[in-house]
């Protein structure tokens, strides 16, 4: 990292450090992505702070921070890129960009339901918040497929939080449906994504199943993977940048001296 940046990154990370404890905790990280022109909810911060939070400890150091802040600036640019029409949400055409785009072999077949799923307040397009949970989710779906493809699962557990809250009673027979696919000479991507978005579909309205602004976790995401600007999927970061944020605005000198001497 050159200096300019890493200076830039500085200043970034002490704006969001409210209490100048040399850590970012979740409501800092909240109200400090929000100053930057990021409004991202509870849920999507709890996902964000187990990802990066390597030591568990709620709170993250510049290092962490500076992976984070790179992550979240490259979703919004992905968001803005597949927004064409600047509506502030992804429609249907425009998520068949958006999956061609991640390049993971998923049929366009796939688009409506994951509409369906992420559609939180039943808008039929996916706005920015929604856009969040549903890269994260996509980035856990490859995860799991790595690991599937390898043979490493032996259990299915995992699949759970991918069912979201009203798919406890499906964990079972979609643990046979993957069971019987990992059985096959090759699968693919496509397959195993389309085998467990189709179940979440089908008992759920949507995948989060709670009120607003709550921080109930959507996915179990902590893996105590190597700390790295880029996880083994690939997906979130692909395009990232090494561009921060710029810091939230502070009052001038001038408007803050007038207003303490009136």
């Amino acid at each position: 990292m050159d200096p300019a940046e890493m200076e830039k990154l500085q200043k970034v990370f002490a704006h969001f450090d409210q209490d100048k404890s040399g850590f970012i905790d979740a409501s800092e990280l909240q109200a400090g992505l929000k100053a930057t022109g990021i409004d991202m909810d509870a849920g999507n911060i709890q996902v964000l702070l187990r990802r990066y939070d390597d030591e568990n400890t709620g709170k993250l150091d510049f290092e962490a921070f500076t992976d984070l802040i790179k992550a979240v600036l490259t979703l919004k640019r992905q968001f803005d890129d597949v927004d064409v029409d600047k509506s502030k949400s992804i429609t249907r055409d425009e998520m068949l960009k958006l999956v061609s785009s991640l390049e993971l072999g998923l049929s366009k077949n796939i688009v409506q339901p994951i509409i369906k799923l992420f559609d939180e307040d039943s808008s039929g397009a996916v706005e920015i918040q929604e856009f969040f949970s549903l890269m994260f989710y996509f980035e856990e779906l490859k995860f799991q497929y790595d690991n599937f493809s390898q043979g490493k699962v032996k259990e299915y557990s995992w699949v759970a939080p991918l069912l979201g809250p009203a798919g406890a009673d499906k964990v079972s027979s979609l643990s046979k449906q993957l069971a019987k696919l990992g059985e096959k000479s090759s699968n693919s991507f496509e397959e195993f994504a389309d085998t467990i978005i189709k179940a979440a579909v089908d008992v759920n309205t949507n995948i989060f199943g709670r009120r607003k602004n709550t921080a109930a976790p959507r996915l179990t995401i902590n893996r105590n993977r190597v700390k790295s600007p880029k996880p083994p999927s690939g997906i979130v970061f692909k395009s990232a940048s090494t561009n921060a944020a710029p810091p939230p605005k502070q009052p001038s000198s001038s408007s803050s001296s007038s207003s303490s001497s009136s």
